[in-house]
């Protein structure tokens, strides 16, 4: 019981790695965009 713990443990550990990837990933294309945006105005 207590290794099907840790299993899940690990698994939702990896979930929020990647949630954090991938909202890290999409700030920084928002900041490109606005970036690309402020530089044609």
């Amino acid at each position: 019981m207590r290794r099907y713990i840790e299993i899940q443990l690990v698994k939702f550990r990896l979930l929020l790695g990647e949630r954090r990837c991938q909202t890290a990933r999409r700030l920084k294309q928002i900041r490109d965009v606005f970036n690309t945006v402020t530089v044609a105005i």
